[in-house]
């Protein structure tokens, strides 16, 4: 929190790129003066097995999110990101070698959400294997109707929720699931449903 401070005002801050700092996703949970003008933000990963968390909220003019690191090394331990009331946010992007618990409530410009594989393969030694997709255990969203794409990484998925996002095509990846047209409530809580589809 400290280094955001050094910050300062910065009242026309509109990119902030902390990927790879030392920076924790939950100390942005606090209103900075520069949070109401931001267009952009890059946020780092938690190292291998720490966990983290974010509830983001009420950020008007935020229009990209990225969380990413340039480690090859897998986390499974899931970072809590909750993202509400943000009416410009256009796109997600995580990175693959994360585990997520991602909530998403009233974005009504979020169009994709995809999943960061910055030199996947160069961080995935050919003895692993890593989900090519965004790693989500648990996935809820709610009245986001532009989003027409998610693609995440069937074989961890535990839950999923959406309602309000007519136009998504959902994909559970290790081989796909696919929902296409107007699918307006789906709601699946059982993991073994899950690898059916898969």
């Amino acid at each position: 929190a400290e280094g955001l401070q050094l910050l300062g005002d910065l009242p026309h801050l509109d990119s902030l790129n902390l990927v790879d700092t030392l920076v924790r996703m939950q100390d942005l949970e606090q209103t900075y003066p520069w949070s109401a003008n931001l267009v952009s933000l890059g946020l780092p990963r938690p190292q291998q097995g720490d966990g983290d968390s974010l509830e983001l909220a009420g950020w008007p003019r935020l229009e990209e999110l990225t969380i990413r690191s340039c480690s090859h090394m897998m986390n499974d331990r899931p970072v809590q990101l909750q993202l509400k009331n943000l009416p410009n946010l256009r796109q997600l992007t995580l990175d693959s070698l994360q585990a997520f618990e991602l909530s998403i409530v009233e974005t009504p410009k979020l169009t994709h959400l995809r999943h960061d594989n910055y030199a996947f393969r160069s961080r995935v030694t050919r003895f692993r294997q890593g989900p090519e997709a965004a790693w989500i255990t648990k996935l809820h969203i709610e009245n986001a109707p532009q989003l027409v794409e998610a693609r995440v990484y069937g074989p961890t998925l535990e839950d999923v929720f959406y309602t309000g996002t007519p136009q998504l095509d959902f994909r559970a990846d290790r081989k796909r699931c696919f929902f296409s047209g107007a699918v307006t409530d789906v709601e699946i809580q059982s993991s073994s449903l899950v690898q059916k589809w898969i």
